[in-house]
């Protein structure tokens, strides 16, 4: 309300916007990417290679630490778990995402970390968002790169007996 409520005072006109809105370079770049994604039909390819890269997240990641995989297209995430059977979240100062995302990045893959998944501190995911133009040989190298990084990590997470 602090902010919202001096432009209605004011009848100004709220403008919402980014430095390159409405620039006619910008609009130009963006016709020719939606060009593109049309002329290829890369929504389609991204339906195909989404529902095999999919597959292949849940078929080669069987830790313990991953407590689901889901996603649409090629927007897919790996939901990090404590405990696989009761979904329970990591303390949220272990912030497992990152140590994911750093051991992803050692073996040269980047990959998104998310926390707060859960109730806004804790709950821990990876997110993938690779270009429309992924093949499924890359897919294969992303997922084997991405389970080598989660075994690394989950090797650190073993309790101590």
């Amino acid at each position: 309300n602090q902010v919202w409520a001096p432009l209605q005072e004011n009848a100004s006109a709220y403008k919402a916007g980014h430095t390159l809105n409405a620039n006619p370079i910008s609009c130009a770049a963006s016709n020719a990417v939606l060009r593109y994604l049309l002329d290829h039909d890369l929504v389609s390819r991204a339906r195909e290679v989404g529902d095999y890269f999919l597959e292949q997240l849940r078929c080669r990641l069987q830790h313990d630490m991953v407590g689901d995989v889901r996603g649409l297209g090629l927007m897919l995430v790996v939901e990090l778990v404590r405990d696989r059977a009761t979904k329970e979240p990591f303390p949220p100062g272990w912030a497992v995402s990152r140590q994911v995302e750093e051991a992803a990045f050692e073996r040269g893959l980047i990959v998104y970390p998310c926390g707060g998944s859960v109730d806004g501190q804790a709950g821990d995911m990876i997110l993938m968002a690779p270009p429309l133009i992924i093949t499924k040989e890359q897919v294969d190298e992303f997922v084997s790169i991405l389970d080598g990084a989660i075994a690394a990590v989950a090797e650190r997470q073993r309790p101590v007996r």
